[in-house]
């Protein structure tokens, strides 16, 4: 794919959706995820609160770790967390070879509140460093995040 081109309308349809639809929270989440879902309420009380993350996409790396896979523009992470980025802790929560969805639920909380996040940078040498980041949650740009989630997995399908 040219490094400038972006899918249309007409190319919206495909494997895509389903990778979005499950990935799209992590970056930026939606009151249209399904638990999350407030479709059935109209804003009220039985709505569910507001709940925002740090803007990474994260993946599955061979030894069960978690890593950050892309930043989302705009968001809480840019410019602090890079892609390969391994998480480790967040707040005082080991989450080396944690579940992915328990590691999402603990990223995701109120706007504005603060987490603690430690990753291990593998460049840095060796083992690589261990690396304490205080990163706000906050809400992610829906179009950027969209963006960003369809073009890791264009790239992934193009590494398969």
């Amino acid at each position: 794919r040219n490094a400038g081109a972006r899918a249309g309308p007409a190319d919206r349809a495909g494997p895509a959706d389903e990778f979005m639809a499950s990935w799209t929270g992590c970056c930026t989440p939606s009151t249209q995820m399904g638990m999350h879902n407030s479709h059935h309420g109209g804003g009220g009380r039985n709505a569910p609160p507001e709940r925002a993350g740090i803007g990474i996409i994260l993946a599955l790396s061979p030894d069960g770790s978690l890593y950050v896979h892309t930043v989302c523009p705009g968001s809480s992470s840019e410019g602090i967390l890079e892609p390969g980025d391994v998480l480790m802790k967040i707040d005082s929560e080991d989450v080396f070879r944690a579940p992915a969805p328990y590691v999402a639920e603990l990223l995701l909380g109120k706007p504005g509140t603060v987490l603690e996040l430690c990753v291990r940078r593998e460049h840095l040498g060796g083992e690589g460093a261990l690396l304490y980041f205080r990163l706000t949650r906050k809400r992610t740009d829906p179009g950027l995040a969209r963006r960003a989630i369809r073009d890791a997995f264009e790239e992934h399908v193009e590494d398969a």
